[in-house]
């Protein structure tokens, strides 16, 4: 049984697949080693030459700081109950609903096809759920700042 066991050559591909494989393994990490060093200068001299060249920044900052709503200009100035109960409400939102209307004020502050005084007033709740999200510490990098939202408007609409 022994004799039969040590002459059987079944397994035999199998075990040189695996060396095989870890060669092949192998001899992709030694090439890793070697090319990253370059590739990471090559990278870092073409950041140096396109920041020199004034194409990119490394500052991913907006030209607005951090948003303040005792800074806002505020756009509408009709609606004066509704911006006010609208204002006190929104501290009870939950973070769901409060994400929602960040969506829904952004895009209807931005909609073309909306009217001025719609836009307006889309301006003036969204910098409110802004103001609100931002107090609550949330994540605020994919939200336009809402000055600039005010900005465009009355770039726009006077």
């Amino acid at each position: 049984m022994i004799k039969y066991f040590l002459s059987n050559e079944s397994g035999a591909v199998t075990v040189d697949w695996v060396v095989l494989t870890a060669g092949l393994v192998g001899l992709g990490l030694a090439t890793t080693a070697v090319v990253s060093a370059g590739v990471q200068d090559l990278s870092g001299d073409t950041s140096a030459q396109l920041e020199d060249d004034g194409i990119i920044t490394t500052s991913f900052a907006t030209a607005y700081g951090t948003f303040s709503l005792s800074d806002y200009t505020r756009l509408s100035t009709g609606y004066d109950g509704n911006l006010a109960v609208y204002s006190q409400d929104i501290s009870g939102y939950s973070d769901v609903a409060l994400a929602d209307q960040l969506a829904l004020y952004s895009a209807a502050a931005t909609d073309p096809s909306a009217s001025a005084a719609s836009r307006a007033w889309a301006a003036d709740v969204y910098a409110r759920a802004y103001n609100e999200a931002q107090n609550r510490d949330y994540d605020l990098s994919g939200n336009e700042n809402p000055q600039a939202i005010s900005d465009a408007w009355t770039a726009q609409f006077g």
